[in-house]
């Protein structure tokens, strides 16, 4: 029998060392590494976490809960969404690298990065699963660099938020496993939860700890930095959701909803007014990636029955975006051999369906209509217009500074041919640029078909139940 947490994570470990020693191929290494992801996304969106299932002439017990090192894994309905995105993203961004190289570390490491995002979404206690996060963002490391000589800023703070971050959850951890102690002295409850807010300061990367969004998406192979981001953010959003819900006397000592829609507003407007003024694709990439996600954050903390639902759809449409735009940032990259505006003046006209998904990712971001962001933009502003119209104001301005941004961009990419010898897009590269295109544009026009998706993610978000440190 095995266990339904040791096939979800052991399953790309051991992919992994296949992958390792077939780098060399990348398409074998490709094929290999997205099969295994995409296959491990149908197992967690189609298998039940209480269902028994046979695999490989092997019976899987789901809802079997193992003990490593000393911490307790078990699948949870509220894992099973997040479990799918982090597989179903791994396989498309591998798909692609297929074809446009990532450095040839990304599928491996890959592999083990995504089961350790898997882990978190596993792992009880709570408290310790940003370990798990400083982990990943020690091995995320390597994919960062991709074997590159030269600056090591990307890596760097990409690395050292969530190592700054895990203290905060120990110590709290330490504070509430000494209240039982003394039930009646409420000093370790409001010790604990000013350090988990700190924790969350830093894990959200949000303004002013945005330093690493840019830098990475500056440095990193584009498609790393899309896995990286969506990856680094659902965890992180779902730990903070698991958190108020294991222990909702959080909210006698935060006003979190307050708290996340200012960060969120002041992380949109910081976000598109730098935007604006940027001079190459991966740094204007990255602060349209941080507006987007103040908006994300501006959502949750509206609350009430719209806020989380809102949020969901919002972050749907922010993966097909992001991921869009790594395309073709990465096929600019690798024909063109520099995103900055100068050096890639006239892609356009080699790169016609790259540049396409550069830019419809990137205005996507910022919730341009005819893109997967519109409704859920739109949506946010309306709610915001009724009760914040300054809000609404401010972040209306910072969209369209991330616009202005892209135009600036756009005229770059019109203008005459800098470099005569860019080869042409690879087909492979041109197919999956133009069938995400049409996803968001079939998104914008009916958001509906995100219904019961986004039905399912509250849903599940809402049975997180209270675990025991």
């Amino acid at each position: 029998m095995i266990a339904g947490p040791t096939l979800v994570l052991g399953l790309p470990l051991l992919a992994a060392v296949l992958v390792y020693l077939l780098r060399r191929w990348a398409l074998a290494a490709a094929g290999l590494a997205a099969t295994v992801a995409a296959g491990l996304a149908l197992i967690t969106w189609h298998w039940p976490p209480q269902a028994t299932v046979y695999f490989l002439g092997r019976t899987v017990e789901m809802a079997q809960p193992i003990t490593l090192l000393g911490q307790h894994l078990s699948l949870t309905p509220a894992a099973r969404p997040l479990l799918t995105f982090t597989c179903s993203l791994a396989a498309a961004c591998f798909l692609y690298a297929w074809r446009i190289s990532q450095g040839r570390s990304f599928f491996p490491f890959g592999l083990v990065l995504l089961s350790l995002f898997n882990t978190v979404a596993v792992t009880q206690p709570l408290t310790r699963a940003p370990l798990v996060l400083a982990f990943a963002a020690a091995l995320a490391v390597c994919i960062i660099q991709a074997g590159r000589p030269g600056s090591t800023r990307g890596a760097l703070r990409w690395l050292i938020f969530p190592v700054m971050a895990f203290p905060f959850f120990l110590v709290a951890a330490w504070y509430l496993s000494q209240s039982p102690l003394n039930p009646d002295d409420l000093a370790p409850f409001a010790a604990a939860a000013r350090l988990l807010a700190y924790g969350f300061l830093f894990l959200l990367m949000a303004v002013p700890l945005h330093g690493a969004v840019p830098a990475l998406t500056a440095e990193a192979p584009p498609l790393v930095s899309a896995f990286l981001l969506l990856s680094h953010n659902a965890v992180v959003i779902f730990l903070l959701n698991g958190f108020l819900r294991a222990y909702p006397w959080l909210a006698d000592y935060h006003d979190v909803s307050r708290w996340l829609l200012w960060l969120g507003l002041i992380t949109a407007g910081w976000s598109g007014l730098l935007a604006a003024g940027q001079r190459s694709f991966g740094r204007l990439w990255g602060y349209a990636s941080l507006f987007d996600f103040g908006c994300l954050l501006a959502a949750l903390g509206l609350g009430g029955p719209l806020g989380l639902p809102l949020a969901a759809s919002l972050f749907i449409a922010r993966s097909v975006a992001l991921v869009l735009g790594a395309m073709g940032l990465a096929t600019l990259r690798h024909r063109a051999r520099d995103d900055s505006f100068q050096r890639s003046s006239g892609a356009a006209r080699r790169l016609p369906w790259s540049v396409a998904g550069l830019l419809a990712g990137g205005v996507g971001l910022a919730g341009l209509p005819l893109t997967a962001s519109f409704p859920g933009h739109w949506a946010l502003l309306q709610l915001l217009g009724q009760q914040m119209p300054r809000a609404a104001i401010i972040l209306l301005l910072a969209s369209a500074g991330v616009i202005v941004g892209y135009l600036r961009g756009l005229r770059a990419l019109l203008g005459p041919l800098h470099d005569p010898e860019v080869e042409r897009e690879p087909r492979l590269a041109s197919g999956l640029v133009a069938v995400l295109l049409l996803v968001s544009l079939l998104l914008s026009l009916r958001p509906q078909l995100l219904a019961d998706l986004v039905s399912t993610i509250t849903t599940a978000l809402g049975t997180i139940v209270e675990v025991q440190l």
